[in-house]
């Protein structure tokens, strides 16, 4: 976790607002908005934290619309996508997901206000031949949407968030823990 200016309080999204989410469906496996819509109940339930799925969307990730607030005020939704490397070098070598937000600084105080969460197209076409692809796609997205609020990687592989992750996917009591912490940012 991000953590606020000298202190041990995490930086976090704003529980007293919703947070609009978009999804860009070019290169989705099937089902995608069942698995998006999903994830966003996986992280609600611990947080608290409200989403919206607010529809669909041409953006691309890591533009710069994504740092800057719209005009007249406010800031994009949060925005899923599936990308390969060639768009997205992060996507290289064995990442199947990236997820990350956008924080800003309000009185001495960071918030985050916006993200984005891009999914490797080709490792979920590998993965939906599997038997267990559902669950495995759900794990990447769950995962993703733990980076997009907030957490990090850990060396615990009973963690959803380990970063040598192996089978699991569902949420561990680490991940729990964090999640709930994130929930509990400040209003305003």
């Amino acid at each position: 976790m991000a953590h606020q200016p000298g202190s041990r309080d995490p930086v976090a999204y704003d529980p007293c607002e919703v947070i609009r989410v978009e999804v860009n469906p070019d290169g989705a496996p099937a089902g995608y908005r069942e698995l998006v819509d999903t994830a966003v109940d996986h992280v609600s339930e611990p947080t608290g934290l409200r989403f919206a799925v607010v529809g669909e969307t041409d953006r691309r990730p890591h533009s710069d619309n994504r740092r800057t607030a719209l005009p007249g005020g406010g800031w994009p939704p949060v925005l899923v996508s599936w990308a390969d490397s060639d768009h997205v070098p992060g996507l290289a070598g064995d990442v199947a997901g990236l997820g990350g937000s956008t924080s800003i600084e309000e009185l001495g105080r960071r918030r985050y206000v916006t993200g984005e969460i891009t999914l490797d197209r080709g490792a979920f076409q590998h993965i939906s031949g599997r038997p267990d692809s559902r669950a495995q796609m759900q794990a990447i997205l769950d995962h993703e949407f733990g980076h997009l609020i907030g957490l990090t990687h850990v060396h615990d592989r009973g963690e959803l968030m380990s970063d040598d992750n192996v089978g699991r996917t569902t949420w561990g009591p680490g991940d729990l823990a964090g999640l709930s912490r994130l929930g509990r940012g400040r209003c305003g």
